[in-house]
């Protein structure tokens, strides 16, 4: 599968470009995590892999012929985390840190399942 750009364009009235029109602006989704156990620190950027189960999904269409596309996706495990660019400090250093903190978030996850303490939490905020 292709990557798929999330951003969204929306004119920002308080950019201007050069011409005196509204500049786009791009906006993303965000993910917040809440988790019973510590979460392993994550670099400022970089790439993410996770298992989800998608939810509901939708398709809207304004009056002026506009779609918007919308999906519910529970993100149940974080897989893996490779860091962007190289931030202050050793990245070697960080990245075997990071490594050390995700082993131990999924084997307290697979822990916890195992003694029936897994999230039964199914909302999702918006």
């Amino acid at each position: 599968m292709e990557a798929i750009d999330l951003g969204i364009k929306s004119p920002s009235p308080e950019v201007a470009s050069p011409a005196g029109k509204p500049e786009d602006s791009v906006h993303y989704p965000s993910l917040y995590i809440d988790s019973d156990s510590p979460l392993p620190q994550l670099p400022e950027t970089g790439t993410m892999t996770i298992a989800f189960k998608r939810g509901s999904r939708s398709m809207n269409e304004s009056a002026e012929g506009e779609q918007r596309h919308s999906v519910v996706i529970e993100v149940t495990q974080i897989l893996d985390v490779e860091g962007g660019e190289a931030e202050e400090g050793d990245q070697e250093a960080n990245d075997e840190d990071r490594d050390a903190q995700l082993d131990k978030y999924a084997a307290d996850e697979v822990k916890g399942k195992a003694a029936g303490a897994g999230s039964s939490n199914d909302n999702v905020n918006d």
